[in-house]
């Protein structure tokens, strides 16, 4: 009888029920203590295939497609992804600068907008105004038109568009600016159509911990977030210095080299795990053996646990032809900071110029 009694109490510790398992499953899918997300960067449908059977062997689920041109198939981009990783999680990019109906106003995009997510097959769709000064037409007036379709069963239906998410910048040097783009993400938020805001990339780490106060205090815990990272190599520190992109604000040590940088990436990183902050590696993505070694030391150096996994190819090509899962080992352990970091030795003697 002890037994027996015995055995019903290890069932009942280690069987959760249904609802335990389904919080389980997507929270994994937004905790910083994953891989992290990746930006994706193709030259046709082929390599992006490619792309995501590379970064699918490593264990990466979540991608991002970018929408940086007016000529950009992001909806064919999603179905080459579906067909190699069909339980991929998708972000895809809509740029309201690029997709608009020519020579025609507010009503009209806000249609185009409308039925490009009614037929979307993405997980995630991220909202961006475009650069420059911000239109009429723009991500706050986007999301506006989402809530007034949410709210008339007469004129669309919602319930299979994809989560909305937005972009916010917490690192403007100048005030005026920084209380501009906290205004327009309290306008954003007060839609009620934000399921996830996207941190800009920056080096400040006050005015990083600065943001997320703001966030939670505007959006509460309901709103997920997610924090992008460079990789911090010789030719994106390069680039910087020579072009830097419109709203990244980088400091003077974070474009002095790969060990200053370094070190600045692994304080991120450790911000964004301590505030579940999901990780997104941008440009120029990660693209090869040497690139996700560098990303493993990282976080390994950041004393963070991952959930890098390794897959064999052959495997993974069987799952998809048979609708199974994957079984993945762990190929990471939580390690303590260094000071002189494993990845700041890689990044030194990279071939990545």
């Amino acid at each position: 009888m002890l037994n027996f009694i015995h055995l019903l109490l290890i069932t009942f510790v280690f069987i959760p029920s249904p609802s335990i398992a389904m919080t389980a499953k997507l929270r994994t899918s937004s905790q910083s203590g994953s891989a992290g997300r990746i930006e994706l960067f193709f030259k046709g449908p082929a390599e992006l295939k490619e792309r995501v059977r590379f970064l699918r062997s490593n264990g990466i689920t979540s991608f991002n497609l970018v929408n940086k041109d007016k000529k950009d198939t992001m909806e064919k981009w999603v179905n080459s992804i579906r067909e190699v990783y069909p339980e991929a999680n998708i972000n895809a990019h809509y740029s309201l600068k690029h997709n608009k109906v020519p020579r025609k106003g507010i009503e009209a995009h806000s249609g185009l907008l409308l039925k490009n997510l009614k037929r979307s097959k993405a997980d995630e769709i991220l909202l961006v105004s475009g650069g420059g000064d911000k239109k009429a037409w723009n991500t706050v007036e986007a999301l506006k038109s989402v809530q007034r379709a949410t709210n008339s069963a007469l004129t669309v239906e919602t319930t299979s568009f994809p989560k909305l998410a937005v972009a916010y910048n917490p690192y403007f040097p100048s005030r005026e600016d920084q209380e501009v783009e906290d205004l327009r993400l309290k306008e954003k938020i007060a839609t009620g159509c934000v399921s996830k805001i996207y941190l800009q990339f920056g080096t400040d780490m006050d005015c990083l911990k600065r943001g997320l106060d703001f966030i939670r205090n505007n959006a509460g815990t309901d709103v997920a977030i997610a924090g992008s990272l460079f990789l911090p190599t010789k030719k994106l520190i390069a680039q910087q210095k020579f072009r830097p992109w419109n709203g990244v604000f980088l400091s003077s040590n974070f474009l002095n080299g790969p060990e200053e940088a370094t070190a600045i990436i692994l304080e991120m990183m450790q911000v964004y795990n301590a505030n579940n902050v999901e990780m997104l590696w941008e440009a120029p993505g990660i693209r090869t053996d040497n690139d996700m070694g560098i990303v493993r030391e990282l976080f390994n150096d950041a004393g963070l646990s991952c959930v890098f996994e390794d897959c064999d190819e052959n495997k993974i090509g069987n799952a998809n032809s048979k609708g199974a899962s994957i079984k993945r080992t762990p190929a990471c352990e939580t390690k303590s900071v260094k000071s002189n970091t494993t990845a700041s030795k890689r990044l030194k003697q990279s071939a990545i110029q």
